[in-house]
């Protein structure tokens, strides 16, 4: 119903991919019901390293777009559908693979205060980044350990992914006790 906020959802698509390509995940299969808008932004194209964005992440110095100021960008976006949309402002999540990951781990860096979450795969906190969150956010991180470009260890372009989650743990002041909960569990109670 046009009365009711939406939630919106920012999927940040990795180096040298289109948005055009990464729109055939299938969230928008999700979005469709659920009551999301789904925005799939597309990154410039950096001379040497192909679509890319300034997300922290590079190698040697290098660091792909940073004259380019994708936070503001995404700011921007985020503020101009809130202006257009009911957006549910509580509702405003980032994902990303790769370096969209790179790029959603330094919005919930620089950008907390209009973040609600954040979920990366295969994309840590960039090698150029100083990361101070103006609040708590949460974080999910996926990442194989056999990952053949963004290494799990000796990771090249930022964080490796276990000393990530725990900065994550460490700031959030999460509580690392595991829950355990069964799906039949959660159905029941709603």
């Amino acid at each position: 119903s046009a009365s009711i906020s939406a939630t919106l959802l920012i999927a940040l698509h990795g180096l040298e991919d289109m948005m055009s390509n990464f729109s055939s995940i299938g969230f928008d299969k999700v979005a469709d019901t659920a009551n999301i808008i789904l925005l799939i932004p597309a990154a410039v194209s950096d001379f040497l390293a192909g679509t890319a964005w300034n997300s922290g992440a590079g190698v040697s110095g290098y660091y792909p777009n940073s004259g380019i100021d994708d936070v503001a960008f995404l700011n921007a976006l985020i503020d101009s559908v809130a202006k257009q949309y009911a957006i549910n402002t509580k509702r405003v999540y980032l994902c990303g693979f790769s370096m969209g990951g790179f790029m959603s781990e330094r919005m919930a860096c620089e950008s907390a205060g209009k973040i609600t979450a954040i979920a990366s795969v295969s994309g840590t906190i960039g090698g150029g980044l100083t990361c101070n969150p103006a609040k708590h956010i949460p974080v999910a991180h996926f990442h194989g350990t056999a990952d053949p470009t963004v290494g799990y260890t000796a990771n090249q372009y930022g964080m490796d992914a276990e000393p990530l989650v725990e900065k994550w743990v460490q700031y959030n002041q999460c509580d690392t006790s595991p829950k355990h909960h069964r799906f039949a569990d959660l159905a029941k109670d709603g």
